[in-house]
């Protein structure tokens, strides 16, 4: 998940009128009807890469990845955002506590001018699958059935955001480090800060900090609902600002 903003209230009509007419750059609103249209899977760049990357047409070298858009409901039932996502120990689906990610299901908003764009969402990320589809067999991934008495029915948008990342041996251990440090005496989500709420999760979180690069979670919410400004959430309020919250949702994808 690249980023969630719960939506403003100010003049919705004109947001999603933006989001219908804004450039492929800017953002590909998925309640657009022909979205996926905007869109093209190229392979991994890279040395060792393997897989593909949905991206934005164009005859460049190096194309951009896609930067998709959507307006949804994510679901108390599939919300597991918890900041350690709930990491009791190594499970069949998380060995290790490094790979975990952050996952939440985005369905119909209940009333507004999205919801009727909520259709054309799951329609064009159909049409995105298909377009790399192999006959024969499970489509599986960004599209989910629903299965926890959710009460919109149908397909939900599944999102996974992953928390940690690696260094790389480009990656300077006392930048790094230090800026880990500041972070932490600031307030700043970091590796250092990072809340647990399972011991084994304190534990492995707590091995990182020199092999790890923390990504929280770029959520925003609104200030107030007479200020445009938003700030960044903190993780502890992940799980309680998301459940049931109309969202903007940008999301990347890969293969």
């Amino acid at each position: 998940m690249s980023s969630a903003t719960p939506s403003q209230s100010w003049n919705l009509a004109g947001l999603r009128n933006m989001y219908l007419n804004s450039s492929s750059e800017d953002g590909i609103y998925l309640g657009d009807p022909i979205a996926h249209h905007k869109t093209r899977w190229v392979p991994m760049a890279g040395v060792g890469a393997n897989g593909h990357v949905l991206a934005t047409p164009g005859d460049e070298e190096a194309p951009s990845p896609a930067s998709l858009l959507a307006v949804l409901r994510i679901t108390s039932e599939d919300n597991w955002t918890m900041p350690d996502g709930n990491w009791k120990g190594p499970c069949v689906f998380t060995k290790l506590f490094a790979d975990v990610k952050l996952t939440c299901t985005g369905a119909q908003p209940p009333s507004g001018v999205f919801r009727g764009d909520y259709p054309h969402v799951v329609e064009n990320l159909k049409g995105i699958q298909n377009m790399i589809a192999i006959a024969g067999w499970k489509k599986k991934g960004v599209l989910v059935e629903v299965k926890r008495g959710d009460p919109s029915g149908g397909l939900k948008v599944k999102f996974q955001h992953a928390l940690f990342q690696r260094k790389s041996d480009d990656d300077s251990d006392a930048g790094v480090a230090e800026s880990e440090d500041d972070d932490a005496s600031n307030g700043v989500p970091s590796i250092t800060n990072w809340p647990t709420f399972h011991s084994s999760a304190r534990d492995a979180i707590a091995k990182m900090k020199d092999t790890h690069v923390l990504f929280p979670l770029p959520l925003y919410k609104q200030v107030s609902f007479e200020s445009l400004c938003c700030k960044l959430v903190q993780p502890q309020d992940y799980y309680r600002s998301l459940s049931e919250a109309i969202v903007e949702v940008r999301f990347g994808l890969i293969h």
